[in-house]
């Protein structure tokens, strides 16, 4: 065999390595590109739930929680109002009842039938108040804002609240306006 003939037989080996290497990496490009285009199509498919949308549907959980009731520690408990989604738990006293219990007099590891928790609690003036706040005390005119998550969105339920001394050892409380923010 000759010098030359054995020069372009390693030379077609080197030719076949390279266009192999050439193709492997071509073929993992394409590969690549294509994945790369199917996840950013996923991407801007997805779409954001809108607030509006969100606030529609807990107000459709409220009323058919107000038509049916909350089963809870194997009785059925109605809400007389809607704001007790909100702004109540329900709970089980000493004595072994079923009570509803407003969370400003809750500590903040409480949330409401509703699944929201107190975010912030202040007076007319401006005034923060932390919770628990004390069960027979009167209050200045109170605003306590409400939040739950909902897939990644904030929902925010405002409450106005008013005190006054029925007697002694009780306190009624007067919802003045509750509005989802």
């Amino acid at each position: 065999m000759k010098e030359s003939e054995k020069n372009r037989g390693v030379s077609l080996i080197y030719v076949l390595t390279v266009l192999s290497i050439i193709t492997v990496f071509s073929f993992n490009f394409m590969y690549f590109v294509r994945e790369k285009v199917k996840i950013n199509s996923l991407v801007k498919s997805e779409r954001k739930v809108s607030k509006s949308f969100l606030i529609q549907k807990e107000e459709e959980n409220l009323e058919r929680i107000m038509k049916k009731g909350i089963y809870f520690n194997n009785e059925n408990v109605s809400l007389e109002t809607r704001e007790k989604y909100f702004d109540s738990n329900i709970g089980i006293d000493n004595l072994g009842k079923i009570e509803i219990k407003k969370l400003i007099y809750l500590s903040s590891g409480f949330e409401s039938v509703g699944g929201y928790r107190i975010k912030e609690v202040m007076d007319e003036d401006g005034n923060k108040y932390g919770i628990p706040l004390k069960e027979n005390e009167v209050y200045r005119n109170l605003k306590i804002i409400y939040s739950r998550k909902i897939l990644g969105e904030e929902i925010e339920y405002e409450e106005k609240i008013s005190f006054r001394r029925k007697s002694l050892k009780e306190i009624e409380i007067t919802i003045i306006e509750s509005k989802f923010l």
